[in-house]
């Protein structure tokens, strides 16, 4: 389910590996900042619909939502793991629909198994590839480890 069209999902999976860590109580990441980057990401994306007060995704109207959101789900699947009855829709091409913030917290938390469905309906939204990422004027430095998690956690790298 990760693909080089969206490496928002890798982004993700770094903030929750952090949430996951604050949640047990660990010490703060050093290095690259993902908390940051997930809501400099979120911005680039939502900000101007978040401005207007137009909800991101049904209930989500500002960068705390995001996080309050993200923050009950890394609960839910430390507890329950991975729920076989919320399955992520992908496209005809195994494209995310939706789900990128379950499978990202799933990857994050070590989950066994993560389930998915197929639909007929095919991938709306632009991409969140490299070129999304340099358009929108994150630091090289920063892309560069996108990419290079995107290669271990996909073993293409």
């Amino acid at each position: 389910m990760l693909s080089p069209r969206r490496l928002d999902v890798i982004v993700k999976i770094e903030y929750f590996r952090q949430t996951y860590n604050e949640l047990l109580g660990g010490e703060p990441f050093l290095g690259t900042p993902w908390k940051a980057i997930y809501e400099w990401m979120i911005w680039q994306r939502s900000g101007d619909r978040m401005l207007e007060g137009i909800a991101t995704d049904v209930t989500k109207l500002s960068i705390d939502d995001y996080h309050t959101a993200a923050w009950d789900l890394a609960s839910r699947m430390m507890d329950m793991g991975f729920i076989p009855g919320h399955a992520i829709p992908l496209d005809p091409n195994g494209e995310l629909l939706d789900g990128s913030h379950r499978l990202a917290a799933a990857i994050a938390g070590g989950a066994r198994e993560v389930y998915a469905e197929r639909h007929a309906k095919e991938v709306w939204a632009p991409a969140w590839d490299i070129y999304w990422f340099e358009d929108q004027g994150l630091k090289d430095e920063y892309i560069k480890e996108i990419v290079r998690l995107y290669e271990a956690y996909s073993g293409r790298g």
